[in-house]
């Protein structure tokens, strides 16, 4: 808690990374190197926190969400505060993010502030949120929209199609760790297509709104995050980086990746999916398509 020239108590809310696109693009990767080597909290996915904790999913340190070491504490802070179940937060999060409803909007942005003033009265004063813009998620909106959420920065993280295609044909994530739903559906190629294109006009407008308002915005293909983490974060930051927090510290993301959940040793190596799964016409028309997006700047 701080207070202003006036004398008025005021909350301090941690700076917010938020990395906006599609999802199978290194995200969750992006987040830890950020996290790692800004001395940031590391939130993951953190649209999911309140769904995660409620049905007992594990936070990247490997403690159920409801009882790590940092958002344990956070959420009974907020359900307190605010008065409010984790199952009505998931809720008007959703609604708020996914489907627009204007009624859930005040409860949102109270729900939300309510989580960054436990975090920063804790002492976070950064964090990376890899909630992204797939599937028309507004969260990057949203935020934009209150001075108080407003993002410091925006990251543009995209990856090339194909290798997005060939990644999400093994099923999403949630799919792979827990067994939910049928990695093989029917369709997934040219639904991926179409969704990787929305997420990344979406992030490309969303990063035009937030620049106009002063926020600063990075650009970043995957193959430059792998090739070299470390001028990545310098991009960003705009100065050399040292590692002085232990994996404990940083180390708290929500969904994203399950190789956070599985004991990751913070190598950093580019993993290619081997472009023989797509025959010759659907290589062709994922490559025309990522160059016609390149031509109107949405990657």
């Amino acid at each position: 808690m701080t207070r202003d020239s006036r004398g008025r108590r005021t909350e301090v809310y941690p700076g917010i990374v938020f990395i906006a696109g599609y999802g199978r693009s290194g995200s969750s990767l992006l987040d830890a190197v950020l996290a790692k080597k800004m001395g940031a909290l590391s939130a993951g996915e953190l649209c999911h926190l309140f769904d995660w904790a409620q049905v007992g999913r594990p936070c990247s340190c490997g403690r159920p969400v409801a009882e790590c070491a940092v958002w344990g504490s956070v959420l009974e802070e907020v359900a307190r505060a605010r008065g409010r179940s984790l199952h009505d937060m998931a809720r008007t999060t959703e609604g708020a993010e996914m489907q627009g409803a204007r009624d859930d909007i005040d409860s949102y942005y109270e729900d939300w502030r309510a989580v960054y003033e436990a975090l920063g009265r804790r002492g976070i004063a950064r964090l990376v949120d890899s909630s992204k813009t797939a599937g028309g998620r507004r969260r990057l909106d949203l935020h934009l929209n209150d001075p108080g959420l407003r993002p410091t920065a925006v990251v543009q993280l995209w990856r090339a199609l194909p290798e997005v295609v060939v990644s999400t044909a093994h099923g999403n994530n949630v799919q792979l760790e827990f067994g939910d739903g049928d990695a093989t559906a029917r369709w997934v190629k040219p639904r991926t297509v179409v969704a990787w294109l929305r997420a990344n006009r979406n992030a490309a407008r969303s990063c035009r709104r937030a620049g106009s308002a002063g926020v600063k915005i990075l650009r970043l293909p995957y193959p430059d995050l792998v090739a070299s983490p470390d001028a990545a974060v310098s991009r960003l930051t705009g100065a050399e980086t040292e590692e002085v927090r232990t994996l404990e510290d940083w180390d708290h993301a929500i969904a994203g990746n399950r190789f956070r959940r599985s004991g990751w040793s913070g190598e950093v190596k580019e993993r290619r999916h081997d472009d023989a799964r797509l025959n010759r016409m659907e290589l062709a028309v994922l490559r025309a398509v990522s160059s016609a997006a390149k031509t109107v700047r949405w990657v």
